[in-house]
């Protein structure tokens, strides 16, 4: 299928692994010049050297996403080297071990806030108005189930993720008729290394068997998601929080 986004450029948070890394291969087997952003340069790196034996262009910056000092020379940067960003995916996430409310530290609150929500503003804010001059943009947030129906013990994420959903809206209908469309993924649960890592098998299992389509969700499950979204087919599809779940919201989990 023809997308229509190649030699666009993208912007991808979180982008070192996972869904994040995921999202940037793919990307960029579609002709994206790609700019994967993280903490851990040498994941950074890994990426860049995937999209170049691949025969894609792909480049890095090491940025700490709750740093408002260093985003006006990053935007800079992104400019004087690709000229600019027409989608952003924001990925990036931070995720507290799990403590109900009155037992959370404070500073993680915020700093899980900052991350989870602010950020989205901050970089969408450093990038919409070149895009809105271009008549054309794609702004790709991906969110979680828990931001849908909550989860116990993670009142930080879950109100950041819930979050996502109402600013997508807002700039859904500020923004589309500038022929930028702005989107919301909500996965479920994703069978990434960290993921598998941190979940015990028993839990798993309950996930699994929660979950309509009886497996895990694969990071290409959301990549696939993010690939349609940006496309050109997807032109008249904003403001939308599509859920890639494998209809795990049909299940009893909740």
């Amino acid at each position: 299928m023809e997308l229509g986004i190649e030699k666009r450029r993208a912007l991808i948070t979180g982008g070192g692994r996972g869904i994040g890394k995921e999202i940037a291969l793919a990307l960029a087997d579609e002709g994206v010049t790609v700019c994967v952003v993280s903490r851990t340069e040498s994941e950074l790196v890994d990426v860049c050297d995937q999209i170049k034996d691949k025969g894609g262009r792909g480049i890095y910056r090491v940025l700490d996403l709750s740093d408002e000092q260093v985003l006006a020379s990053f935007k800079d940067s992104i400019f004087e080297e690709i000229g600019g960003i027409d989608i952003i995916v924001h990925n990036a996430a931070r995720v507290t071990p799990p403590r109900k409310l009155t037992l959370m530290d404070e500073q993680d609150w915020y700093k899980t806030i900052d991350i989870d929500l602010n950020a989205v503003f901050r970089l969408t804010r450093l990038f919409l108005d070149d895009m809105k001059n271009n008549k054309w943009g794609r702004i790709i947030s991906i969110g979680s189930l828990s931001g849908v129906f909550g989860a116990s013990s993670y009142p930080a994420y879950c109100a950041a993720k819930s979050a996502l959903e109402g600013l997508t809206k807002n700039l859904a209908i500020d923004y589309s008729k500038f022929g930028i469309t702005v989107n919301l993924i909500s996965p479920g649960f994703v069978e990434t290394e960290r993921f598998k890592k941190a979940a015990p098998k028993e839990l798993i299992d309950k996930f699994v068997g929660a979950t309509a389509s009886k497996r895990l969700g694969k990071p290409e499950d959301i990549s696939n998601s993010v690939l349609f979204l940006a496309s050109e087919k997807a032109s008249y599809i904003t403001g939308v929080n599509l859920l890639v779940c494998g209809g795990l919201n049909l299940g009893n989990l909740w």
